[in-house]
């Protein structure tokens, strides 16, 4: 369940998973009002405006399209929100989460005739009370807004009122107060018992890429979403927008603290388009690195880094290579890279960083329409393997060297092909060594059963196993001396599929 404050009141979003495609988002809408004086005149709904309190520790940053006078950093998270009305005075409003679900509490001024007030709901059907709670569906679902807690409030000092909701014969929502105090502050607080937000994660579809943790043991959780408006934090909605179908996340948790406080930071990077991978990688100051895949003309970028002629062409894809400062709220850099087709076509690729911040990337390039003789990536002088190997992929390393001020360009120091020479390749996952060598996983695929002259050197297993695909491991430094770059590379498989 997500809520949404607006101006009216309060907007409930449940989502469900659909078998297939985006998931469904039912809403509902919980308004505020006071009865007219008298039955010729209409209800005056109450108009809101909502300020955060009890501000967290956490921060979100949003790096959403190309333009940097867009991007939102260092937004706070708040415990609670907090409206009064500036319409029907004499109301106010409190939104927290608690263990059972979320709660709001009513607040009426001293002076306010509780038996005026009345709530509404659009996007519900029939409204009953059952118990003194009220039970409403959303879609397939069962809502209840529990009986609420009433008391006077002087002076921080609480006494409880008797009361309960009755149904009102226009289809509104009123209440049944006892004897209280008409000089203090009423406090009616009910519940929702839908289970509330999950810890990391809106009303879309959320995929973790990979975790990584720091030397101090704070944890980073990255992947792609398509939920950033409706992530639990009481501002996405309005400054956190996913512009395309999707967008890459960054979340920074500190495992010692409980509660909300436990997030140090979320940062959303996206476009236009859509994102996909979101695999990070930490350098020794706890900036994060990382990559995956856009389809967006305007992502977030560093320097003059321009997508290539697979995205804009429309038929593929760029990767896209990024980090982000220690607190989340600034991007070192940015940059496409890419060819004439599509990145990442058969397996989510690898980042890793080594001792001095370069960035090494591994990952499968694609042929597109816009070149079918190759993807045309910018192979380096003396790289291992300059050709790309003439199958449906290949997989590649490239190699980065940062900027020397934020907000620069990236250096590719190093690109080279793999030359696997099967049908497709796949890359799982790439590890460094302490002398800046790279250690590449993944799968060549082979529904034939042929691998067409894998280059084996030092391998455990020289020819292929069998089946659709086998595993792979390479070795490569990364030093531009042509083939004597590549140390080692084995297959490893059988006659079935291994990946």
């Amino acid at each position: 369940m997500t809520l949404l404050l607006t101006s009216a009141g309060i907007e409930v979003e449940l989502a469900k998973k659909a078998s297939a495609g985006a998931p469904r988002i039912d809403t509902v809408g919980v308004r505020f009002g006071r009865a007219a004086a008298d039955a010729g005149h209409e209800e005056v709904s109450a108009r809101f405006s909502w300020r955060g309190e009890q501000p967290l520790k956490t921060v979100s940053n949003y790096f959403m399209g190309k333009d940097p006078r867009a991007w939102r950093t260092n937004v706070p998270h708040f415990t609670r929100a907090a409206a009064k009305s500036v319409r029907g005075g004499g109301l106010a409003l409190a939104v927290y989460g608690s263990r059972d679900g979320a709660e709001y509490d009513l607040r009426l001024a001293p002076g306010y005739n509780p038996r005026s007030l009345r709530i509404r709901f659009s996007g519900t059907g029939h409204v009953r009370i059952s118990s003194g709670d009220l039970i409403f569906h959303v879609g397939d679902r069962e809502l209840r807004m529990g009986k609420p807690r009433i008391y006077d409030e002087r002076a921080g000092t609480r006494r409880p009122v008797s009361g309960e909701y009755i149904l009102e014969p226009n289809g509104s929502v009123g209440l049944r107060i006892g004897p209280h105090d008409s000089s203090a502050t009423l406090v009616v607080d009910p519940s929702l018992s839908v289970a509330y937000a999950t810890f990391l994660g809106g009303a879309g579809n959320e995929t973790a890429g990979n975790v990584a943790i720091d030397a101090s043991g704070k944890v980073y959780v990255s992947g792609v979403t398509t939920s950033a408006t409706t992530f639990p934090e009481s501002t996405a909605a309005s400054v956190g927008p996913v512009l395309g179908a999707s967008a890459f996340y960054v979340a920074k948790i500190d495992p010692t603290v409980t509660g909300a406080n436990s997030l140090i930071y979320l940062t959303f990077l996206g476009g236009s388009g859509t994102q996909s991978g979101g695999l990070i990688a930490l350098d020794r100051a706890g900036d994060v690195a990382l990559t995956g895949t856009t389809t967006s003309a305007d992502f977030p970028v560093t320097g003059s880094s321009q997508p290539t002629l697979g995205l804009t062409s429309g038929t593929g894809n760029d990767a896209v290579v990024s980090e982000l400062n220690t607190a989340g709220n600034q991007l070192n850099f940015s940059a496409y890279f890419g060819g004439s087709g599509t990145i990442s076509a058969n397996g989510t690729g690898g980042i890793a960083v080594d001792s001095t911040g370069d960035l090494y990337i591994a990952s499968d390039a694609q042929q597109g329409s816009a070149d079918t003789s190759s993807p045309d990536l910018p192979v380096t002088a003396n790289a291992y393997q300059p050709d790309w190997d003439g199958q449906l992929s290949d997989g590649f390393l490239a190699v980065f060297v940062p900027p020397t001020q934020t907000g620069g360009a990236l250096t590719l120091s190093y690109c080279t092909y793999l030359g696997t020479n099967a049908e497709a390749t796949g890359i799982g996952g790439i590890a460094l060594d302490s002398s800046g060598n790279a250690y590449i996983g993944g799968t060549v695929f082979s529904p034939d059963g042929s691998v067409f002259g894998f280059p084996a050197q030092s391998a455990f297993q020289s020819t292929y196993g069998g089946g659709a695909s086998d595993g792979f491991v390479m070795k490569i430094a990364p030093e531009g001396q042509g083939s004597a770059d590549l140390i080692y590379a084995t297959l490893l498989g059988g006659s079935g599929a291994d990946e």
